[in-house]
């Protein structure tokens, strides 16, 4: 198997049991130590799975010490109300980002999204992620840069745009966009 088969396997068997050991995921995937330690590791950094002592567990979803925010699953930071990203998968989990730019790395690394709702920055309520315009290193100063916001429909992007700037996207050359500024 290649590594992202055996992830996306690692996956289904925490779906099923919760917590596997890494002497369990070396039997059952025929692997060395090493290996298990690097799939495991991207599940980790993916915000997939979490370490436990000689294992692995589904995550839970944090929130921010002494905050009630939501905490973003790509960064760390809490996810602010005003840009806020939530993606669901397959499995009934839900993760938060803290801005688009989260929002979308995340669902890229994610297997089983089933929808993605992002916060309209101007009129401020909740939309499909995958229907959105997004304005792109616009002048608005967010956590995570690019600056990436969210719109409803493309004339409140443009008429955005007309005083902040920056460049106007539909979610696949955003997505496409924003992975290769990752990379």
């Amino acid at each position: 198997m290649i590594p992202s088969e055996r992830q996306e396997q690692i996956l289904r068997w925490l779906q099923d049991e919760q917590t596997l050991t890494i002497d369990d995921l070396i039997q059952r995937l025929d692997v060395s130590i090493m290996t298990v330690h690097r799939d495991v590791n991207a599940l980790v950094k993916s915000g997939q799975a979490e370490k436990v002592h000689g294992g692995v567990t589904l995550p839970t979803v944090h929130t921010a010490p002494h905050a009630a925010l939501p905490v973003c699953r790509l960064c760390g930071i809490a996810a602010p109300e005003r840009t806020k990203f939530i993606i669901s998968t397959q499995r009934g989990q839900q993760f938060f980002a803290g801005t688009a730019y989260c929002g979308i790395l995340l669902m890229h690394q994610t297997p089983d999204v089933i929808s993605a709702m992002a916060k309209d920055f101007l009129h401020g309520r909740m939309i499909n992620a995958r229907d959105a315009v997004y304005l792109i290193e616009s002048e608005v100063a967010l956590s995570c840069t690019p600056s990436t916001l969210v719109f409803a429909t493309k004339e409140d992007a443009q008429k955005f745009q007309t005083g902040f700037e920056g460049q106007l996207m539909d979610f696949e050359q955003a997505r496409d966009y924003l992975i290769n500024y990752a990379s």
